[in-house]
């Protein structure tokens, strides 16, 4: 059976190099979710820090240090996804 919470985009486990914005400062990580009901609430955590929360179009900016991270998404009725990713600085 399908989750009804997923994570798009970025991939789990993936490392990720933000582009530093035109004022030299690190960019933001644009993170992509989808549920199967357009009607319920997702509550975006970075770090057990909430974040957020979306309806109907699953999208969140995330602003993190150099490091490894955990971004969980739950929603209304309890289904959580999860998203394990690396932050890395680049050159």
């Amino acid at each position: 059976e399908s989750q009804p919470l997923s994570v798009l985009s970025p991939t789990n486990g993936t490392q990720i190099i933000l582009p530093k914005t035109l004022n030299g400062e690190k960019g933001s990580l644009v993170v992509e979710a989808a549920h199967h009901r357009s009607d319920i609430d997702v509550h975006w955590h970075l770090d057990q820090e909430f974040l957020g929360t979306t309806r109907e179009h699953h999208q969140m900016l995330v602003s993190a240090p150099t490091g490894s991270h955990l971004l969980t998404l739950v929603d209304g009725e309890g289904h959580r996804a999860t998203l394990n990713f690396e932050l890395v600085s680049g050159q």
